[in-house]
């Protein structure tokens, strides 16, 4: 019968409540910043199509928009792989955050 070997670094219930800390608030974080974005661009999006109504620019770009969403989300997890979570939110972000100022001057 084999024994088994103690591990090198021995785990204690302190640093394991401390991890855990660390997780809750990195979600709490997280959910937040989320939560902001998506406050600032359903306000964008509700505005494009009743503001923008000029020559349909609100509503295409929309139709544009979730289109690309669909053809995007096919390449999501190749995309997540080859850049790393953090990565892939950052230039998710960015891009949220480039339709929202692209919309301050909407033109063609």
């Amino acid at each position: 019968m084999e024994e088994e070997e103690a591990p090198l670094v021995a785990e204690n219930s302190e640093t394991q409540t401390l991890t855990k800390k660390n997780h809750t608030r990195d979600v709490h974080i997280l959910s937040s910043a989320f939560l902001l974005m998506f406050l600032a661009y359903g306000a964008v999006q509700n505005l494009e199509s009743t503001i923008n109504t000029e020559e349909d620019i609100g509503t295409i770009s929309l139709g544009i928009l979730y289109l690309s969403f669909m053809v995007f989300s096919f390449f999501a997890s190749l995309v997540v792989r080859f850049l790393s979570t953090k990565n892939a939110l950052v230039l998710e972000t960015a891009g949220y955050w480039l339709f929202i100022a692209v919309n301050l001057k909407p033109t063609w």
